[in-house]
C-alpha cells in the first residue's frame, strides 16, 4: 500500500495525475485460493452502471492510520476535503453469495456467519464437525 500511498500528495487536486513506478498487485493484495465470497454485483457511476463478479477474500487486509489520513487529504473538484467517499450497502434482495473453500475458521469474516444459522444448517445437513 506504501507504493501508492507514499504517491498521494503528488495528487492532492482533483483531476491530477502522475505517472508512478508500476506496482505488482500481490504488492498491495495478498493472492488467495481458498476461502473467499463469490457474488455477482454492480458499480453505479455518473451515467452508467457496471455489472462486477466480485471475488472478496475472507481475510481483510490492514491499513494504517496514517494512510488513511494520507487518503483524507485528498481533495474534491470543489477543493474540499473528500470525507464521505461512501455508498450506502445496499440489500441482499435476490442475490446468492457463495462461500468458496471455507476454513477451519467460520467466524473471521467481514460479514460474521450467524451461530444460529450455523447450528441449524449443521442440523440439517447431519454433520457434526
Amino acid at each position: 500500500m506504501d507504493g501508492i500511498v507514499n504517491n498521494l500528495a503528488l495528487i492532492r487536486t482533483a483531476h491530477s495525475s502522475v505517472r508512478i513506478t508500476p506496482l505488482k498487485l500481490t504488492n498491495i493484495l495478498r493472492p488467495f485460493s481458498q476461502d473467499y465470497f463469490l457474488y455477482w454485483g454492480s458499480i453505479t457511476t455518473a451515467h452508467n452502471i457496471h455489472n462486477i463478479f466480485w471475488i472478496i477474500c475472507r481475510e481483510p487486509i490492514g491499513i494504517s492510520a496514517k494512510q488513511i489520513a494520507e487518503f483524507r487529504s485528498l481533495n474534491d473538484e470543489k477543493g474540499m476535503s473528500i470525507l464521505s467517499n461512501i455508498r450506502p450497502v445496499k440489500g441482499k434482495q435476490e442475490k446468492s453469495v457463495f462461500h468458496v473453500s471455507p476454513s477451519g475458521s467460520k467466524y473471521a469474516s467481514l460479514l460474521p456467519i450467524p451461530r444460529d444459522l450455523l447450528s441449524s444448517q449443521i442440523e440439517e445437513d447431519g454433520d457434526t464437525n
